[in-house]
């Protein structure tokens, strides 16, 4: 409701508070004027005179926040200390085949939920730190987590893969106490979506939100950089998609697979294209209105999706642009009604109860280690024949892995064969070692 600029007060949240008590089955539940105290407390919430009203951009009051607000923010903070955050949904397994099918489409929830990630992104303003990507999905156990030691990035899920308040909350707060821990005072800016809460106790980071309805021209993070990662993203995704045509293998890609590919992408949006979108917002003394790209021409793209309407003339005519933003306006937070924060309530009550909820696609067995060895030897003869001494390098790092692996997979002496302890002379280290323990043992006694 703030977000909207409806007024709220607090005979309005104590009839909320009974109606949602009264539909979650929950009994002797009283809202009295001590329990909105704490709830405004809690929640970090003060009332207020709501001025003004929901509109479209208003380009007078950005102006206005950024002469005012924006540089008496920047006179508080260094460069290095100014961040931007902001969601954007990534349809990580559409295609261009199915790029027309999904134009301009909403995802609310439904099963291309199971498609699509929302994936948090924040940098800095001078782009020299770029946070730690943040995902959210569909699945709270994707079956291709099964047997990964360690995911990539942090990871949660709801059914209609949405940035939430808990999960802002518990972002923020993992940030709070990493750049506390580094001893830093930082200003991160957010626009005011519902799921961007308010919340408290923070020790390193002072939050301020951008003014409703002008997110759209005071946004960093929308000014080119969310473009020049998905653009990252999606080139590398029809390269893959090419080397399965060549493999005559259709390409597959997982929700593991995605979170790699939009590391790679993010890491590799250049410094450069972020201290440029955070200019072109206002955020520096001088106007700049410099124009925002990345490192890629825009037609080598192109060449992309001609190579694979060549290979593939049933794809339907579509350019890499089109492919590229069919996920633009995809919604990321949504204006929630009643039915569905009760919903989300008992749902999350039941996914807790029912934790192995996975995803339809099987997850492909993970190669062996003898497998491993082959794959490599195999790369090894193609980059040889190729001349490219830094692949092979890579691919020795790759082997020596291999080898460590190997080495450490035997640790007990139940792993080896008589004839390898014979032949190792493993066997009689081990049979000093147990005439050793047994004469120990006897002096003890």
């Amino acid at each position: 409701m703030r977000s909207l600029n409806i007024p709220i007060d607090g005979n309005v949240l104590k009839e909320q508070a009974h109606f949602f008590a009264s539909k979650l089955n929950i009994k002797d539940f009283k809202a009295s004027d001590g329990w909105i105290q704490k709830f405004k407390f809690r929640n970090g919430l003060s009332f207020r005179k709501v001025c003004g009203e929901s509109a479209a951009v208003d380009t007078s009051s950005a102006n206005e926040w950024k002469e005012e607000k924006l540089k008496l923010l920047l006179s508080e903070y260094a460069a290095d200390d100014v961040f931007n955050a902001d969601e954007t949904a990534l349809f990580f397994k559409i295609l261009p085949k199915r790029t027309l099918a999904y134009k301009g489409y909403k995802c609310v929830g439904d099963n291309k939920a199971k498609e699509r990630l929302t994936v948090l992104i924040a940098a800095n303003m001078t782009g020299s730190q770029k946070l730690p990507l943040l995902f959210m999905g569909k699945y709270l156990k994707p079956r291709c987590f099964k047997n990964v030691q360690k995911i990539p990035a942090a990871y949660y899920a709801n059914n209609k893969a949405w940035m939430t308040g808990n999960i802002y909350e518990k972002w923020l707060r993992d940030l709070d106490n990493r750049f506390s821990a580094q001893k830093r005072k930082v200003l991160l800016i957010v626009n005011n979506s519902t799921a961007h809460m308010e919340v408290t106790g923070l020790q390193a980071i002072r939050v301020e939100y951008l003014p409703p309805n002008a997110t759209a021209v005071l946004q960093p993070i929308d000014q080119g950089i969310i473009n020049s990662f998905k653009r990252k993203y999606k080139t590398v995704l029809l390269q893959r998609v090419i080397l399965g045509l060549e493999r005559e293998q259709p390409y597959q890609i997982d929700i593991l697979g995605a979170m790699h590919l939009s590391i790679s992408a993010w890491n590799d949006v250049l410094d450069e294209t972020i201290s440029k979108a955070f200019r072109h917002t206002g955020f520096k003394e001088t106007d700049v209105t410099e124009e925002i790209h990345d490192n890629r021409s825009h037609d080598e793209d192109e060449v992309l999706t001609n190579e694979l309407r060549r290979r593939n003339p049933q794809l339907p005519e579509l350019s890499f642009e089109d492919f590229l933003n069919v996920d633009s306006n995809v919604i990321c937070t949504e204006e929630i009604s009643d039915h569905d924060i009760i919903s989300s309530i008992i749902n999350e009550n039941e996914r807790l109860s029912d934790p192995e909820e996975e995803e339809e696609n099987e997850v492909t067995p993970r190669p062996t280690l003898k497998q491993a060895a082959e794959y490599l030897s195999e790369l090894r003869r193609f980059f040889e024949a190729s001349d490219n001494y830094e692949m092979l390098t890579n691919i020795e790092k790759m082997e020596s892995c291999i080898v460590q692996s190997v080495v450490l997979k035997q640790t007990k002496i139940s792993d080896y064969s008589v004839a390898q302890l014979l032949n190792k002379g493993t066997f009689y280290k081990y049979f000093i070692f147990l005439v050793c323990l047994i004469e120990w043992i006897s002096f003890i006694k």
